[in-house]
C-alpha cells in the first residue's frame, strides 16, 4: 500500500509496521517530517507520539487517520479508495495489538482479571472520595447554617435600627412642626396685638387732640367773657380730625415727642402679659377657647363684660376676659344657680 519511501525502522507488528510505512510515504508526499507532523495537525499529539505512530510502536487513532487522509489528499475520487484501504488496514493493526496484549498478559483470561482488579480500584478510590466528600458535607452543613443565623440576627439588627432611625425622624418632624405651629399662632397673637394697640392709640390720640382744642377754646372764650359782658358759647363743635391732621398738630405741638423722633432709644416693652392689655374680639376667643362670635354674643348676653367700643373697635380687658375663663358663663353677671341644687323654685 503506497509507493516505496525511505528506509525506516519499524518497531511494531507486521500490519501495524504496514500501516506506520503508509503514514511515512503519505507524508514523504507532502514534504513532512516527523517534527512537522504536529504543526501540519496541532493539538492532535505531541512531536513524541508521532514519531510512535510513524515506527508502528503506537496504533494512531482512527479519527485522527481519518483526518490526515483528507488533510493530505486533494483528489476526492483518491481519497474515497485511501479511506477504505487505511481503514481496513487500521483494522487489522488494532486487532493484531489486541491479539498481542492478551498474550503478553498470560491470556483473556488474565487480561479479564486485571481490568476486574482494576475496577475493584477505581471502585475503593471512589469510595473513599465520596467518604471525604460526606464528611465535608457534614462539617458545612452546621456552618452554613450558622452563617445563616448570623445573616438573620444581623438582618434583624439592621431593621430595627433602620426603624428607630425612622422613628426619631418622625418625633423631630413632629416637633419641628409643633414649633412652627407655635410661631405662626404667637406672630398671628403679635400681629393682632400691635394691630389693636395702633388703633388704641390712634383713638387716644384722637380724644387728646380734641381735648387739647377743646381746652385751648375754652380758654380764649373765658378770657373774652372776662373782658365782654355778651355770652359766648362755652364748647364749640368740633369736627373729628383725620389721622393726617392728629399726626400734624401733634408734630407742631411743643412738649416731649416720639423718642425715635428725638434720637432717643425707644423705651422697652413690658415683659409677658398685663391684666389692662386690651384684647379684641379673637384674642379674647382665643383665650377663652371660643369663637369670636361667641364672645360678642357673651357681651350682648350679659355672660361677659361689654367692654369698651374705642372708635367702632369693641375691646375687653385681659383681666375680664381671664375672669370669665375662671368662672363658667351663667345666667347673667350675676351668676345662676350654684351647681347641685334643684330646678324648682328657690326659697327664701
Amino acid at each position: 500500500m503506497g509507493g516505496p519511501g525511505r528506509q525506516r525502522e519499524f518497531k511494531g507488528g507486521a500490519k501495524a509496521n504496514e500501516l506506520a510505512g503508509y503514514l511515512c510515504a503519505l507524508g514523504d508526499r507532502n514534504a513532512l517530517k516527523t517534527a512537522t507532523w504536529p504543526e501540519r495537525f496541532p493539538g492532535s499529539a505531541s512531536a513524541s507520539t508521532w514519531a510512535l505512530f510513524l515506527n508502528g510502536s503506537k496504533l494512531i487513532p482512527r479519527k485522527l487517520l481519518g483526518e490526515v487522509l483528507e488533510e493530505l489528499i486533494s483528489d476526492r475520487r483518491v481519497l474515497a479508495r485511501a479511506t477504505v484501504d487505511a481503514l481496513q488496514l487500521w483494522k487489522e493493526a488494532e486487532a493484531e495489538a489486541r491479539r498481542e496484549r492478551s498474550a503478553s498478559d498470560g491470556g483473556e483470561l488474565v487480561g479479564l482479571h486485571r481490568r476486574l482488579s482494576n475496577a475493584l480500584e477505581g471502585q475503593a478510590r471512589a469510595q473513599a472520595k465520596a467518604s471525604k466528600s460526606a464528611n465535608l458535607v457534614s462539617l458545612l452543613i452546621p456552618m452554613a447554617a450558622l452563617m445563616q443565623e448570623k445573616v438573620q440576627a444581623l438582618t434583624a439588627e439592621w431593621q430595627r435600627a433602620h426603624e428607630l432611625r425612622r422613628a426619631e425622624a418622625q418625633v423631630q418632624l413632629e416637633r419641628a412642626r409643633r414649633r412652627l405651629e407655635r410661631t405662626e399662632t404667637e406672630l398671628d397673637k403679635a400681629k393682632r396685638r400691635r394691630y389693636t394697640a395702633e388703633q388704641a392709640q390712634q383713638a387716644l390720640a384722637r380724644d387728646a387732640l380734641q381735648a387739647r382744642r377743646e381746652i385751648e377754646e375754652l380758654q380764649q372764650r373765658v378770657g373774652l367773657l372776662a373782658g365782654s359782658e355778651e355770652p359766648v358759647a362755652l364748647v364749640s363743635v368740633v369736627q373729628e380730625p383725620s389721622m393726617e391732621d392728629i399726626d400734624d398738630e401733634l408734630d407742631t405741638r411743643p412738649g416731649p415727642g416720639p423718642s425715635h423722633l428725638e434720637g432717643r432709644p425707644l423705651p422697652a416693652l413690658p415683659p409677658g402679659e398685663h391684666p389692662d392689655d386690651l384684647l379684641n374680639d379673637e384674642e379674647a376667643a382665643a383665650l377663652l377657647g371660643v369663637a369670636p362670635s361667641t364672645v360678642r354674643a357673651y357681651a350682648t348676653q350679659g355672660y361677659h363684660p361689654a367692654g369698651t367700643t374705642v372708635y367702632s373697635l369693641r375691646v375687653w380687658a385681659r383681666r375680664d376676659v381671664e375672669e370669665r375663663r375662671s368662672a363658667p358663663p351663667r345666667q347673667g353677671m350675676g351668676g345662676g344657680r350654684p351647681p347641685g341644687e334643684g330646678k324648682g323654685p328657690r326659697k327664701d
